[in-house]
């Protein structure tokens, strides 16, 4: 949660909006970082937040590969896509690009592509049909939707995570340290070109 909450900008008075597993979490700090409106699409779990809250922003529930938004809605947008519940992670960064506004930002967050979650096992949670085996195809991806991926993080199973894990799972904790967990894509959406031109600032 850190990483998110540091990263996110003064969105300036313009709509926030967050897709993750129930329940979303940042709609406080998107509010918090001026946005005129939060709203979090759960995409997973049970839906529980009440409509209207303003410490909350509103709550819907939706498949992030089909958003039920017009295009260019949101000025900021954390996609929260680790999760069981992501489905076709492809579809999801292409609505992304959708809805999100030209000079927009956001911070996309998946299992690390060389990480147990999303490779093989029982203990997997992307589809096997996902076509994502490289960081080189999330910027194609995001180059296809619209997107720009200006910064990454990887983040490992370290020290910091012990706690999340319980006496009797220690054995897996020991196994599992020093290796990938999830990937947070930073981006950015283009604005019009004018002509042959560079990116309008408007």
């Amino acid at each position: 949660k850190a990483v998110v909450a540091e990263a996110i900008p003064d969105i300036g008075n313009q709509p926030a909006l967050e897709i993750s597993e129930a329940p979303a979490s940042y709609a406080a700090r998107l509010l918090g970082a001026k946005a005129s409106s939060a709203v979090g699409v759960e995409i997973g779990g049970i839906f529980t937040e009440k409509q209207g809250d303003p410490t909350r922003g509103f709550v819907v529930q939706a498949k992030p590969a089909r958003l039920p938004f017009a295009g260019q809605s949101f000025r900021y947008i954390v996609g929260r896509l680790a999760t069981p519940y992501q489905g076709d992670v492809v579809k999801a960064i292409g609505e992304i690009g959708r809805v999100l506004k030209p000079g927009g930002q956001g911070i996309i967050i998946d299992y690390h592509p060389f990480g147990l979650y999303a490779k093989r096992g029982s203990a997997r949670m992307r589809s096997m049909e996902s076509s994502i085996r490289k960081f080189e195809d999330y910027y194609r991806l995001c180059r296809n939707a619209g997107l720009r991926v200006v910064d990454l993080k990887e983040v490992f199973i370290d020290e910091a995570m012990r706690s999340l894990f319980s006496e009797a799972e220690i054995g897996a904790y020991r196994s599992l340290k020093g290796t990938p967990l999830v990937a947070f894509l930073f981006i950015y959406k283009l604005r019009k070109k004018t002509g042959d031109g560079p990116e309008t600032t408007e």
